[in-house]
């Protein structure tokens, strides 16, 4: 799925609590014993550097469209149950969507974590963590060259995200 060229602007607004100063601290100070989802590399890293594990991340492998080398992810999440998915550069993909879902709303008791391992790009992706969270949760992404965006889940969060995704477009599968 597709942002409709008339409102893209609008999607590439940061939203939620904006952490741009001191994040470290913001971390350590918001999130503990919370239920974290990540999206993005940078700010999975910045969550592990200060003893948060995510319940969920979402990475891909790289930052601003280069390879992330900030440290090992995946050493650090070991023990999490890792899922993998594709989801296009700019785009939703319909699979990763459900993958994140699925994840979201599983009562896996095995599982302390889930690693989803995105073949394209994730940024796209925090639409459907919002839409899916667990209410109480947290889900953080990074703006690149601001900070962190940070959403407290609640049934409006939810809410207005399953909204914006409501108004992408299908694109035509090849």
């Amino acid at each position: 799925m597709n942002i409709p060229k008339d409102v893209r602007i609008d999607y590439a607004i940061p939203r939620g609590e904006i952490v741009t100063e001191n994040i470290d601290g913001w971390i350590r100070d918001n999130l503990k014993d919370k239920k974290v989802i990540s999206i993005g590399d940078v700010v999975t890293g910045s969550l592990i550097k200060n003893g948060v594990k995510p319940f969920v991340s979402v990475i891909d492998g790289r930052t601003r469209r280069n390879e992330f080398l900030h440290i090992d992810l995946m050493k650090e999440l070991r023990g999490c149950k890792v899922l993998k998915t594709v989801n296009p550069k700019g785009k939703l993909s319909l699979e990763a969507m459900e993958v994140i879902c699925k994840v979201l709303s599983s009562k896996d008791e095995g599982a302390e974590c889930y690693t989803i391992l995105v073949d394209g790009e994730e940024d796209m992706l925090a639409l459907p963590a919002l839409s899916c969270a667990p209410l109480n949760s947290v889900v953080l992404y990074g703006v690149p060259g601001v900070g962190i965006a940070a959403f407290f889940i609640d049934q409006l969060v939810r809410y207005m995200a399953s909204i914006r995704i409501l108004y992408l477009e299908p694109v035509e599968c090849m």
